[in-house]
């Protein structure tokens, strides 16, 4: 149930509607974030999911999906394969334990 304007409204039911109770709260989430004025604030992440950034530049939902993306890049891949290379040479010369 909310309320709008003094009002009291309820929801109505599936049987009738045919709406599920997760879309109806989903059009709620929607309508406070209108009433905020967040709704720009709303994206989609590369995995998919929604989320509410917290600053503008914010591109993904969780530290772990952001983590996941940077390290699929082919340029996190060409340093980590570089990097990796050159570990290996020291170790295998012994300057490294």
């Amino acid at each position: 149930m909310f309320s709008a304007g003094g009002q009291h409204i309820g929801y109505a039911s599936e049987a009738r509607t045919g709406v599920e109770p997760d879309e109806i709260g989903a059009v709620m989430c929607v309508i406070n974030l209108g009433a905020r004025d967040e709704l720009g604030d709303v994206r989609q992440c590369k995995c998919k999911r929604y989320f509410l950034a917290r600053r503008t530049d914010q591109l993904y939902c969780s530290t772990k999906c952001r983590v996941r993306y940077h390290q699929s890049s082919d340029e996190f891949k060409a340093k980590r394969r570089e990097y990796l290379r050159e570990w290996y040479r020291l170790k295998k010369s012994g300057k490294v334990k």
